[in-house]
């Protein structure tokens, strides 16, 4: 597969991702029935909900960011090493 396609789906799953956490953190997914049921209160369903959402809306900017260098044909060492 290309680069670029690669990073397209990438982005998709991650999109994805992250609106199936935004919906178990406006209510729309019980949170009960999500996190192996390690979840008992929704202090700790905000708590796990805003750690998985910042871990995935950093992996989609440099996901962007990416794509957008693969675009431009230059590279990046650091988006690179973050990648791995």
């Amino acid at each position: 597969m290309k680069k670029l396609t690669t990073l397209t789906f990438l982005l998709l799953i991650t999109g994805l991702l992250l609106i199936f956490h935004l919906a178990i953190l406006f209510g729309l997914i019980p949170y009960d029935q999500v996190w192996a049921g390690r979840l008992e209160s929704t202090e700790e369903m905000y708590q796990f909900e805003t750690v998985a959402i910042a871990i995935n809306l950093f992996i989609l900017i440099v996901l962007f960011i990416k794509r957008r260098l693969v675009k431009q044909k230059k590279q990046s060492k650091w988006i690179d090493y973050i990648l791995k």
